[in-house]
C-alpha cells in the first residue's frame, strides 16, 4: 500500500486500484487505516491499495477530482479500473470497514461485479421531446440502445464553441 503522490500515477493509471480518500491527521490510525494496510498486504499481488487525502499535492487533487470526492464524503473506499476508467464506490461505511469486507470489494472489483459510479448531473425529470438530454447516468442505456438510431451532440455550457451551435 503507499500513499498516492504524484509519482505514484503510473501505478494507479495501469493497474486497479483501492483507494481509501481519508483525512490525514484524524484518520491515519483509525481502525478502518488499519483493516485496509492489512488488507493490502493479504491482497498484495491481486490489486494495488492506496490511501490519499483530498488536500495535498496535485496528485491527490487530480484525484479527488476525477473520482468526484467532496470533503463531506470522507473517509470512503473507491476503486478504479483503468481498463475503461472505470469508477466504483464502496457500499460500506469506511468507519465499518473490515479486512474480509475490503478484500470482497476488491475481489468483486476485479471480478468485475460492481456498479460502476459516474460523475453526473441528476436524471431530467422530464426528458421525452424531441431532443433526449443525456447525462452520465443515462449515458450507456440510451447510446448503446441498438433498437434506436442515435446521433449525440455533446454540449458544455462554458464552452464557447457549444455556445455558438
Amino acid at each position: 500500500y503507499f500513499e498516492l503522490l504524484v509519482d505514484d500515477v503510473t501505478h494507479f493509471l495501469h493497474n486497479p486500484t483501492l483507494v481509501l480518500f481519508r483525512k490525514e491527521e484524524e484518520d491515519k490510525n483509525s481502525p478502518f487505516m488499519q483493516a485496509f494496510i492489512e488488507a493490502a498486504y493479504q491482497n498484495k499481488y491481486k490489486a494495488k491499495f492506496a490511501y490519499s487525502d483530498i488536500e495535498g499535492d496535485d496528485m491527490q487533487n487530480i484525484l479527488k477530482e476525477m473520482m468526484g470526492i467532496k470533503e463531506e464524503d470522507l473517509p470512503t473506499l473507491r476503486a478504479y479500473n483503468p481498463d475503461g476508467n472505470k469508477k466504483y464506490k464502496c457500499d460500506t461505511p469506511a468507519r465499518m470497514l473490515t479486512t474480509e469486507k475490503i478484500t470482497e470489494f476488491m475481489d468483486d472489483l476485479l471480478e468485475e461485479k460492481l456498479t460502476q459510479i459516474y460523475k453526473s448531473e441528476p436524471i431530467p425529470e422530464q426528458n421525452n421531446g424531441t431532443e433526449t438530454i443525456l447525462v452520465g447516468l443515462t449515458h450507456e442505456e440510451i447510446v448503446k440502445d441498438v433498437s434506436k438510431n442515435v446521433f449525440v451532440m455533446y454540449y458544455a455550457p462554458w464552452c464557447k464553441y457549444s455556445k455558438e451551435m
